[in-house]
C-alpha cells in the first residue's frame, strides 16, 4: 500500500503542478488578452476619426464645389447682363443711325 500511496500523491502532484501551470499561464495571458483589447480600441477609435475627418473634408468639398458654381452662375449672370447691355447699345445705335440719315435725307432738296 505504500507503493500505490506514493503513485497516488504522485499522480495528484503532477495533476496539481499541471493545473498550476495552466493557472499560471492564464494569469500571464491576462495581461496581454487587455493589452491585446486595448490596441484593438485604440485602433477602433483612430479608424472613428480617419472617418470623421474623411467626411469633415467631403463636406468641406462639397462647399467649395457649391461655392464655385454659385461663383460660375453669378459670372454667367453678369456676362449675360453684359451681352443684352451691348444688343440694347448696338439696337440704339443703330436707331440713332437710321434717325439721322432720314433726317439727313430729309434735308436733301
Amino acid at each position: 500500500t505504500g507503493k500505490s500511496n506514493f503513485g497516488i500523491l504522485t499522480a495528484f502532484f503532477a495533476l496539481f503542478l499541471t493545473l498550476l501551470s495552466t493557472i499560471n499561464a492564464a494569469v500571464a495571458a491576462m495581461p496581454l488578452e487587455a493589452k491585446r483589447k486595448d490596441t484593438l480600441m485604440q485602433h477602433e477609435a483612430s479608424l472613428v476619426r480617419s472617418a470623421s475627418n474623411r467626411k469633415q473634408a467631403i463636406d468641406s468639398l462639397n462647399g467649395f464645389y457649391n461655392l464655385a458654381n454659385n461663383l460660375a452662375n453669378a459670372a454667367n449672370q453678369v456676362a449675360n447682363q453684359v451681352d443684352n447691355a451691348r444688343r440694347e447699345n448696338e439696337s440704339a445705335e443703330e436707331t440713332h443711325r437710321k434717325a439721322l440719315s432720314e433726317e439727313n435725307n430729309d434735308m436733301v432738296p
